[in-house]
This record gives structure tokens, sequence and C-alpha cells, in this order.
């Protein structure tokens, strides 16, 4: 380790990193995706694909608030059949699971 006045540096190793801060493994691999020059549709993808990895669920849904800050709307999918896209393609912030997740600005997990 180098040690001055105003820096410390450490030798990074991403291995050690995700063994010590697992709930954090899946922000690091998502940010890799985002500095990349990735369009949003396939930044949205492999974000689904590595929650699903790192949380081991079968179900992911990405929303966006839309300007008025009124409803969330559904920009990315997996593990939802077709037939039941069409009534979670929008939900207002005022109800539901998400909804509420949105209002409180939290991070919600229901276990199924």
């Amino acid at each position: 380790m180098l040690v001055d006045k105003k820096y410390i540096s450490t030798k990074f190793s991403q291995t050690k990193l995700k063994k010590r801060h697992q709930e954090l493994a899946i922000l690091y691999d998502i940010s890799s995706d985002l500095t990349s020059s990735l369009s949003l549709r396939e930044v949205l993808d492999r974000a689904i694909l590595k929650v699903m990895e790192h949380l081991k669920v079968d179900v992911v849904r990405i929303y966006l608030m839309d300007q008025t800050e009124q409803y969330l709307e559904l920009v990315a999918y997996k593990g939802i059949a077709k037939h039941h896209v069409q009534e979670l393609r929008k939900i207002l912030i005022s109800e539901g699971f998400s909804g509420k997740a949105a209002r409180t600005k939290s991070f919600i997990a229901q276990k199924v």
C-alpha cells in the first residue's frame, strides 16, 4: 500500500470485492454496463439478467417514472407471461407494491 499526505492507494481485486460485499456486487456489475456505449435497451436487458443472477429470482421488472411523477411505466422485464404484461404496463405511484417503492424511494422485496 502506498501512503502519502493526501491519498491512500491499494491494489484492486474484483474477486475479493465481490466476496466481501455480495450485496454491492450487482451494482458494480451494472455500473460497468452504464459506462459502455450500449443502448438503453441493452443496458436494461443486461441489468435484468444480472439482478436475476445475483438475487436468484425468476421475475424482474424495471419501471421508469413519467415526467409528471404520477405513474411508473414498465420499460423492461423478464419472467412475466406476455398476457400479464399489459396490466403491468403503467402503475400509479399511489397504488400497490411498486408504487410504494417509488413513493418512499426504497427497495422493497417480497418473497412469494
